[in-house]
Formats: structure tokens, sequence, C-alpha cells
């Protein structure tokens, strides 16, 4: 639900002319005791295999679904406040990524957007967000221009294999490959050498490195999440269909700090208010937009070799 629009000022400053009813998860048969209580979200997590297949309704939302969108999105989360609760959700002003900005990118693009991208050759632009083994995931993602083309997602413990599959696939699809955008801090330095070893065009990312405008930005983790907040704002952005992908983009907060510097907020601080796990999905697709400037050498030689082409310098 956005919190804007008709629907939306029904419920709001016009709902003394309608009669307003909010349907919340826990007001279906699925979600209640036999005595009809509601299931409280304490006792759900609680349950077990057999109360989660409590059903009398096999059509309506079940208490599996509720469960695991408690775990993985948290009681606080917009996406949860909306599609659980029934709620419109508050855009937080901290955030990065207003909820009606990315609720405007869960579309097909349109045909004018597809004769762009094949007019103009576009390159594709791949981000990739690296994880170890555990509850996180290594993800892809690529897009031409606005459009976001696919997205992979891995838990394996080592997936270079699949990604590499996934690379090789793209770069025989319809639009030309372009640059390979990894996250290199950590295991991610390893993984983007491998990358780099098979022949792709690889730029290794580091969050914490300098912005290139380092007068507006506190790192360069904030200038590639802003250079998407600006595609958002625009308009730009097409394709984003994963459920989860959206829900990780919401949850991203951003402050100003002492000497008027953006910054993003640490996965830490995500933690103790309350929303678990790292939005790999949104930084995967984050890094396929953030604006790549390629690092320039001269070289100035007092007698340059015979034959050297000056050119091509």
């Amino acid at each position: 639900m956005i919190p804007s629009g008709h629907f939306y000022d029904s419920f709001t400053r016009n709902r003394a002319i309608y009669n307003c009813i909010s349907i919340s998860a826990f007001d279906t048969p699925n979600l209640q005791h036999p005595d009809g209580r509601p299931v409280t979200e304490e006792e759900l997590v609680a349950m077990s295999p057999e109360e989660l297949a409590y059903r009398p309704f096999p059509s309506l939302i079940t208490r599996e679904w509720v469960r695991e969108r408690l775990k993985v999105w948290g009681p606080k989360h917009p996406k949860y406040i909306a599609r659980v609760l029934g709620e419109f959700p508050s855009d937080d002003p901290a955030s990065v990524y207003p909820l009606s900005w990315i609720e405007r990118a869960r579309r097909d693009p349109t045909e004018a957007e597809l004769r762009e991208a094949t007019s103009r050759m576009g390159k594709v632009q791949v981000g990739i967000d690296v994880a170890g083994a555990g509850a996180d995931e290594t993800v892809l993602t690529a897009r031409v221009g606005g459009i976001i083309l696919e997205q992979h997602c891995w838990s394996d413990a080592d997936p270079r294999g699949p990604v590499l599959a996934a690379l090789h696939r793209l770069r025989t699809g319809r639009y030309p490959l372009g640059l390979i955008v990894v996250d290199m801090v950590g295991i991610g330095y390893n993984f983007a050498r491998h990358i780099a070893d098979h022949g792709f065009d690889c730029y290794g990312f580091n969050a914490g490195a300098r912005a290139i405008d380092n007068g507006q930005f506190v790192n360069q983790k904030a200038e590639a999440y802003w250079t998407f907040r600006g595609h958002l704002q625009g308009h730009l952005i097409s394709g984003l269909m994963d459920e989860e992908t959206a829900a990780q983009l919401s949850t991203i907060r951003y402050r100003e700090n002492s000497r008027g510097l953006t910054e993003i907020e640490s996965k830490e601080a995500r933690n103790q208010r309350g929303i678990p796990g790292s939005p790999d999905r949104a930084e995967s697709l984050i890094m396929a937009f953030m604006k790549v400037v390629p690092q320039q050498t001269m070289v100035v030689w007092d007698n340059p070799p015979r034959g050297y082409n000056l050119s091509a310098i």
C-alpha cells in the first residue's frame, strides 16, 4: 500500500464520508484460535509444525506465510505493516528510498524503454554482492539502461560456478555485456579476481573507499546508494519485480554526519532497530546502477620507445 492517492485519502482526510474497514491477517480464520481469539505474534513464533498447518480455509492467508514474513521482515517493516497488518506504512523521513518510489519501479518496461535500450545498444552492467556460508546470499543483478533484466540469488558457500554460468549467458544475450561490479571487501576480493581471470571486465567496489564527490558523501557506498536514489526518484527504473529486493530497499536509512556528509546506516544499526539480515539483494541492484569512473594513468616519456603509438595512451 502506498501512502498517497485516492484510496489512501479515503482512510485519512476523507474518511468521514467512507466506511473504512481494515482487515489484518490476524483477523482471518486461519490466524485465529478455534474459539475465535486472534493468534498473537508471540504465539505464532512458538507454534509447532502441526499448529502452523492449521488452515480451516485453505484459500486464505496461512500461518506459515505470516510467520515467515515476521521472521524475514520484522514487525516494524513497512512491507509487514502493509501486507500482513493491512495498514498504510508511513514513509520514513530518513529513508533513502521512499516506498512510493519503489512501488513505481515495480512495473514491466514500456515499449519506448525497450526500443531505446536496443537502439542505443546499451551495455549490460552487472552488480554482484558476495556472501559466504550462512543466512546471507550472493546476489547477481543485471540491468541495461533503467531496465532490470534479471536477478539471481545463491545461498551456497561457494557459488562461483553458477555465477560464471549466468555471466556467460548474459555475454551471449540480446545486449552486449559491459562492466561487472563486484563487492570486493572480504571474500569478495578473490571472487572478483576469479571472475576477471575468466575474461570478464570486472570492477572491484569498495564501500568504504573515497567518494568521487567527497564534498557530499562520506564514502563510495553512500554515493552509489544516492545514484540509485536519483534513478528511482526520476521514475527511470522498471522491472523491479522481486518482493524481497523491494522490501530491503524500503528499510535503508541515511543521515548527515557532523561534517554535513551523507552516510548510509550501518548493518549493525539496522539490526539494533529490528531489521534482521543484510540487504544483499538491494546492494547487488545498487551496484548494477552505480556510476563507475575508470582510473586514468598518464605516462610521460622524454624519449618514447620506437614504434609506440602515442594516440593509444
